[in-house]
């Protein structure tokens, strides 16, 4: 008589098992590098929006609940960038900035800015001493995943590559 067993072998279950663990480990390493570029995109995107707001808040007019209109600006470090207010970032005025820092490992690899900041003039919002050979900045992680932003003299965004 012989017996019909229903049921996988050892064997069968230790490939299949295998299988499952080498697609599963693949799609874990293109996931990590979707999350770091992902990461380098939105760091852009929270620049460039802070970029607009900086340059908006200066052709409004806003003072802050101050007296005077003035101008506002972005300086760029490394690891983070300060949203100004005033003709020039004054690293010893806390109450005239506020400190962006960038997502973890991302950093300023490239920052072809004039004086490592962007200063939108009072009324026109146009970029102070604006330099066509240095207005982009670049951004990137450690596994090289990069964006450049390029400004022009309107203090608009015109490239992010």
């Amino acid at each position: 008589m012989i017996k019909n067993f229903k049921g996988f072998t050892l064997v069968e279950t230790i490939v299949v098992m295998g299988i499952i663990a080498a697609l599963t480990g693949l799609g874990t390493i293109n996931l990590i590098g979707a999350k770091r570029s992902a990461d380098v995109s939105a760091s852009v995107n929270v620049l460039i929006a802070d970029l607009k707001s900086q340059q908006s808040r200066t052709m409004s007019g806003d003072t802050e609940s101050g007296l005077v209109i003035d101008d506002y600006g972005v300086y760029f470090a490394t690891r983070e960038y300060t949203l100004f207010r005033g003709a020039d970032f004054v690293s010893s005025d806390p109450a005239s900035h506020f400190v962006v820092e960038l997502s973890q490992g991302i950093v300023f690899s490239d920052l072809n800015i004039q004086d490592s900041q962007v200063i939108f003039e009072k009324g026109s919002g146009e970029v102070v001493d604006y330099s066509a050979t240095e207005n982009s900045i670049t951004l990137s992680d450690p596994v090289g995943n990069e964006k450049t932003v390029l400004i022009n003299s309107l203090g608009s965004i015109t490239e992010v590559n």
